[in-house]
């Protein structure tokens, strides 16, 4: 979004914690959940609806469940968003309806409008690393634990999870050469890898810790890394 010119900011927390002026002062609001947190992001949706800030809902809940999310929001960006999240932006501010654009509901007339989604995944490899300095309600705008991703999906399909609905069975990794310039801009810090499998592709695991170990100089600081998401 800061390369097609947008300003952006990003806050963390609940109702409480976050800034009310700084929201009802935004010409939109975009609100990722997951279904822990889904009632909470309705009640922001509600609040800054009727205070006339459009809202955008996404996240693997509003994903699965667009029509109840729908219900609560203006716009809901099904599944990988990062290239329709910007068009659907775009449109808003045209003033045009976002027909046509892969993975987005949206209301039409009082009725319930479901895009198609992405006939393909994103390439992981083609995306920017998350600018951490754009989240504003930090102290210091620091984090404990930094959020690395080295891959998305995964190769098994268990029952019992949600990952390859929302992310495919086709599992997608980035370079390591990528990785490791993420790493290093947190050297000293704790890191959370979180990759759907972070194993998945175990050559590649071992060669991205092998090439991380290689590259760390001693007293050159820590390195504390997770290896799963939940």
């Amino acid at each position: 979004m800061k390369k097609q010119g947008y300003q952006v900011e990003i806050f963390m927390g609940k109702r409480k914690n976050l800034p009310r002026q700084d929201l009802l002062e935004a010409d939109l609001v975009g609100i990722s959940t997951t279904t822990s947190t889904c009632y909470e992001a309705y009640r922001i949706s509600t609040y800054l609806r009727t205070r006339g800030i459009p809202v955008v809902l996404g996240g693997i809940h509003a994903t699965f469940l667009p029509e109840e999310a729908l219900k609560h929001t203006d716009y809901v960006v099904r599944g990988e968003a990062e290239a329709s999240f910007t068009a659907l932006v775009d449109s808003i501010r045209k003033g045009d309806e976002p027909a046509g654009i892969p993975g987005v509901s949206y209301w039409r007339n009082r009725e319930m409008q479901h895009n198609a989604g992405n006939s393909c995944w994103a390439d992981v490899n083609s995306l920017p690393s998350p600018d951490l300095s754009l989240i504003k309600n930090f102290k210091n705008r620091e984090l404990r634990t930094y959020p690395v991703i080295t891959s998305r999906g995964c190769p098994y399909d268990c029952s019992f999870c949600s990952v390859t609905s929302m992310f495919g069975r086709g599992f997608r990794y980035k370079e390591n050469e990528h990785v490791l310039q993420e790493l290093a801009r947190y050297q000293g810090g704790n890191v959370f890898f979180v990759d759907d499998n972070f194993a998945a592709h175990k050559k590649h695991t071992k060669e991205l810790q092998d090439s991380h170990d290689h590259r760390r100089q001693p007293g050159n600081g820590k390195c504390h890394c997770s290896k799963g998401r939940y």
